[in-house]
């Protein structure tokens, strides 16, 4: 993608910020985010118009979706322990704002709307892989959340023509994770125990597996999916399944710590197993993860190093 203009709602978080990165150097990229979990410290050095603000704010998106030509959808309450928490909460940030936002896509003619779902909306079905066409299973009312974005993505594209693409996004991990935000990833939980020598905390036994997928190949599959003459739901993960004892032990190797390993009793919420089929995204997108767990996890370590 070149020349164009872009929106990213919750670009100073995790993924947005990557994403807003990568897509600078040759596009206007306009970042809206309330800085709730993201910092624009994720933005440094980045040329991005920064707009703090609530995807809630119905005045305020219809204004920066008149300015734009793609709209990249991370703003969330990304939390399943959190959503389970504040349920209603969750709706409201989840699916009522993103239904305004849709809206404002369609009133402004945007070439495509791309939205960051989620594996959880598979939840428990024991039948793995997890691919596009099984029937979803949420467990929880962030995944329940992220089924209804999706559904109004294909009523908005059948009644409206708006052109979607919403990515099923399994368990990214890379730099800008936030290790001090409660809910983060358990990659970047780990990452932060180990180099402090700290116990490594696993909710459950551990057997529990989960398809880790390196944030640059999540960032690609975000601006393929903007780009691809198609509309649809995808699974973005590696097609393979670690279990969490596994990484525990394998975040302890690489950064050569000292750390234990305890155990707490498994949180509401969680889903026991977790693996993808990319099958159709590899087809659809031309798009295949490039970065294994080992590697991603080398480069995650030298990134949380810098900022140690």
């Amino acid at each position: 993608m070149r020349g164009k203009t872009v929106l990213i709602t919750g670009g100073a978080g995790f993924i947005g910020s990557n994403l807003a990165r990568s897509l600078s150097d040759s596009n206007r990229v306009i970042v809206l985010d309330n800085l709730s979990t993201g910092t624009l410290a994720n933005l440094a050095g980045v040329d991005v118009k920064f707009i703090k603000g609530n995807v809630l704010n119905k005045a305020l998106v219809e204004r920066v979706c008149k300015q734009v030509d793609y709209v990249f959808h991370l703003a969330a309450m990304t939390s399943v322990v959190q959503s389970v928490e504040e349920p209603e909460r969750c709706y409201k940030l989840n699916l009522l704002a993103t239904l305004s936002i849709l809206d404002s896509c369609v009133k402004h003619g945007i070439k495509k709307f791309v939205f960051t779902s989620s594996a959880a909306v598979y939840g428990n079905s024991p039948k793995l892989p997890k691919r596009e066409d099984m029937l979803p299973m949420p467990i929880s009312p962030y995944a329940a959340s992220k089924l209804g974005v999706e559904h109004a993505c294909i009523v908005y594209n059948y009644l409206y023509r708006l052109n979607f693409v919403c990515l099923r996004v399994f368990n990214v991990y890379g730099p800008r994770q936030d290790p001090s935000n409660q809910y983060s990833g358990v990659i970047s939980k780990f990452m932060q125990a180990a180099l402090s020598n700290k116990p490594l905390i696993i909710y459950g036994d551990g057997t529990q597996t989960r398809d880790f997928v390196y944030v640059v190949d999540v960032v690609d599959a975000l601006q393929r999916a903007a780009t691809a003459r198609v509309n649809g739901v995808f699974n973005i993960a590696t097609g393979n399944a670690t279990p969490i004892q596994r990484l525990a032990k394998l975040v302890i190797k690489l950064t050569g710590s000292k750390s234990s390993i305890k155990h707490l009793p498994r949180r509401e919420g969680d889903v026991r197993a977790s693996r993808a089929s990319i099958a159709k995204a590899k087809r659809l997108l031309g798009w295949k993860p490039k970065i294994g767990l080992e590697q991603g996890l080398g480069y995650t370590i030298e990134w949380f190093k810098t900022k140690a």
